[in-house]
């Protein structure tokens, strides 16, 4: 009687050191997934930040398997789903002899370990579209303006800075592109885009920012310019009234002016320019970078 009390005694032994290696493989495995985890998060982040398209935000932390630690989720960006937060340890219990239950912790890092697997695929996608993004963004740099990786960062910065819609809203037609062309005869550098528009079509800012003119501008008819970050400027010509005023503080999307056929005008349309640094530059390069992952 007494060798089989000791021989269930050492099979007892033998199957709780047993679960309990299990229990410690397992949380090893947790702990080492999340951290795979966080890795991702915080590669994004930078990628993120790099491109300006969201402000530093704390990137989870891998929390060990034997503690109940909450992990912070990344905010969003550009207006679309952030990727998901790293599951959050199910809370675990002590039993009334002190000891956490080997079996429930077994059961408890099987559900996370299948959690954290759940939660790659979204995560990974996540990064994905970023790492699309910002390759549609190194495709508007010139090569020489990528060579070192504090040209790329100024350049990346600008992109993120500079004013990114249309003036227009709906379907816009470009009627005359930037660069050279001939007008009435007469071969000119054009500093902007022409944009279809019938007489009194709302015109709208494309970019927060201060009206720095308002008024007469000789071919360019009654015009608004408002001043934007990062030495962005936006011009927005042939108006046939002009909503602002100079001074005025405007946001993206807010009506500055109806549009018309002033000035050195053949038929109404909006002429719209962005400079960068008083420099006349093609809107092209920016226009469309408001899609952000």
């Amino acid at each position: 009687m007494v060798a089989l009390e000791s021989s269930r005694q050492r099979e007892m032994r033998d199957t709780i050191l047993a679960q309990q290696e299990e229990t410690k493989s397992l949380a090893a495995q947790v702990a080492e997934f999340q951290e795979s985890l966080s890795e991702v998060d915080r590669l994004a982040q930078q990628v993120e930040q790099m491109m300006g398209l969201s402000t530093p935000t704390p990137t989870p932390t891998a929390a060990p398997a034997s503690e109940s630690a909450p992990a912070e989720s990344r905010g969003s960006v550009g207006g679309q789903a952030a990727a998901p937060p790293v599951p959050t340890p199910a809370p675990r219990t002590l039993s009334s002899r002190g000891t956490r239950p080997t079996m429930g912790l077994v059961d408890a890092n099987m559900a996370e370990i299948a959690a954290l697997e759940a939660s790659l695929p979204l995560r990974i996608a996540h990064l994905n579209e970023l790492i699309a993004e910002a390759n549609k963004r190194l495709e508007r740099i010139d090569p020489e303006k990528r060579a070192t990786k504090e040209q790329l960062e100024r350049e990346l910065r600008l992109l993120a800075a500079a004013p990114h819609g249309w003036p227009l809203d709906g379907k816009v037609q470009i009627t005359s592109g930037f660069g050279y062309r001939v007008l009435q005869g007469v071969r000119e550098f054009h500093e902007g885009v022409d944009l279809n528009a019938w007489y009194g079509t709302p015109v709208k800012a494309t970019k927060d920012g201060t009206v720095t003119f308002a008024g007469w501008r000789g071919g360019l008819g009654w015009t608004v310019e408002i001043k934007h970050e990062e030495g962005f400027v936006t011009v927005y010509g042939h108006n046939s009234r002009l909503l602002v005023k100079k001074g005025a503080q405007v946001k993206a999307g807010d009506v500055i002016a109806r549009s018309g056929s002033t000035g050195r005008s053949t038929g109404p349309h909006v002429h719209y320019e962005i400079r960068l640094n008083g420099k006349a530059v093609d809107p092209m390069k920016y226009i469309g970078l408001d899609t952000k992952p």
